[in-house]
């Protein structure tokens, strides 16, 4: 079990552009473009005005695509390329990142779930559900997210509660024993107080020989939304995940004849990797299977209040994996 502490605070006054590519919708005209609206530049505004290089990806593109983790999004993110180390990701933008496979080392890409950092990028494996958009920073952008933004930014925004009670449920099956159950509900308690609560479970077998590359994830989101007179709301927010199994594996590149699937624990690629000239003894080399086993909590508080020509916004919040 992994545990530590990150805590992070925002105070900011939204007055800034931004320009954006999206698949999320807001408002169109007829035979017009359609408009989306994205906080990129820590203030709503419209894609459509903004100057900085964004590509927004909506909850709709998102179901359609079957994302559920990191490495899903080098399928419809142009100029992103996520592989993994063991259970880290490593994220590329436009060939910028970092390479090292180490739980504590510091991104290249910085990592956002509702404005918090999330400095750890194996903690945002189960982060993966009930979002509205995904918003995805090309280039520098370390002025407004910090020193390990050098290659851009991911922001993972959750969808918040309504007025509306009401939810949805989405049930997927595949092979390797794959079912996936994602679902969520508002519960509009009074006019001026909502929760929404939302949840996802997976289950796959490993995809390597000696059943690496698998999921045992269960996560859980309930946020909390006060607005107790106009231009000013509260957003509290409570998560919950599990990472088990057995985690990611690696195979060698050629693979040994017959099964190019045939994981490290394997006698035949064990036994490849300590003759390795120079470097076997240095090279990790499981002896039995590993077992992964990381819960991580987080807690955030969004504070919004309309002053003036602009809206402060206060965000503060904390993952303990």
């Amino acid at each position: 079990m992994i545990r530590q502490f990150v805590s992070s605070s925002l105070v900011l006054l939204g007055a800034a552009p931004a320009f954006a590519q999206s698949e999320n919708t807001s408002d169109s005209a007829p035979g017009g473009l359609e408009e989306v609206i994205v906080t990129a530049a820590r203030r709503e505004e419209s894609t459509q005005k903004s100057a900085l290089s964004i590509q927004a990806i909506g909850a709709e593109a998102l179901s359609r695509a079957g994302v559920t983790q990191p490495e899903d999004l080098n399928a419809i993110a142009p100029g992103v390329a996520i592989a993994t180390g063991g259970n880290v990701p490593q994220v590329y933008i436009r060939g910028v990142g970092n390479y090292a496979t180490n739980a504590y080392a510091e991104g290249a890409v910085a990592l956002n779930l509702d404005g918090v950092y999330m400095s750890r990028a194996w903690s945002s494996r189960g982060a993966f559900f009930d979002l509205e958009r995904i918003e995805v920073l090309k280039g520098p952008q370390g002025t407004l997210y910090g020193r390990n933004a050098s290659g851009g930014a991911i922001n993972l925004i959750s969808a918040r509660p309504t007025q509306q009670a009401g939810g949805y449920f989405e049930g997927e099956v595949g092979d390797y024993n794959l079912y996936r159950a994602t679902g969520a509900y508002n519960i509009p308690i009074s006019e001026t107080f909502s929760l929404r609560a939302a949840g996802q479970i997976i289950r796959h077998d490993g995809y390597l020989s000696d059943d690496y590359s698998d999921e045992r994830s269960e996560a859980a989101r309930l946020h909390a939304l006060w607005r107790p007179v106009d231009g000013v709301s509260l957003l509290l927010t409570g998560g919950y995940q599990h990472l088990g199994g057995n985690g990611e594996g690696s195979v060698l590149n050629p693979g040994l004849p017959g099964d190019r699937w045939r994981g490290n624990t394997d006698p035949a690629v064990a036994a490849i990797l300590r003759a390795e000239p120079g470097i076997g003894g240095l090279l990790p080399v499981p002896d039995q299977q590993a077992q992964v086993d990381i819960d991580v909590y987080t807690a955030t508080a969004e504070l919004n209040w309309a002053v003036g020509p602009g809206t402060l916004t206060i965000i503060t919040g904390s993952n303990s994996p």
